[in-house]
């Protein structure tokens, strides 16, 4: 079996050992041991966690989520259900968002229009409209 220091682990997945350490302090992930020197070692499961988690991450899923997630893959309680359930209120939290989303590009494009690029900035409405007077 395969044992990679945190730096070999942060580097095979493209993150910094610093984003190691967080999603350990996280309850994450997990060293499997240490060496006689005292450093962390991770294993192949180690490498498939992390990139499950930036997959995740990449997908809109929080931390907390994500826990969840790989909680549920190694329950033998947890069902299809509980994921779709996870999953479901992903997709209703961006749809949301991408409201929102569609309502600041919109408020933004007014305002662009508006302002003439020229000129004092007290003729932009821009900063007006962020920070009113």
């Amino acid at each position: 079996m395969d044992k990679f220091t945190i730096s070999k682990l942060a580097e095979s997945c493209d993150v910094k050992n610093d984003t190691v350490r967080y999603y350990e302090r996280s309850g994450l992930i997990q060293p499997i041991g240490h060496t006689k020197a005292g450093y962390r070692l991770y294993d192949q499961e180690s490498i498939r966690k992390l990139k499950f988690i930036k997959k995740a991450q990449s997908l809109g899923f929080k931390l907390e989520e994500i826990k969840n997630l790989l909680y549920f893959d190694h329950s033998d309680k947890a069902t299809a259900n509980d994921v779709l359930n996870i999953t479901k209120n992903k997709v209703l939290e961006i749809k949301q968002r991408d409201k929102e989303l569609k309502l600041i590009l919109k408020i933004l494009e007014k305002l662009v229009d508006l302002c003439p690029g020229e000129g004092p900035t007290s003729e932009c409405p821009i900063l007006d409209y962020i920070y009113p007077k």
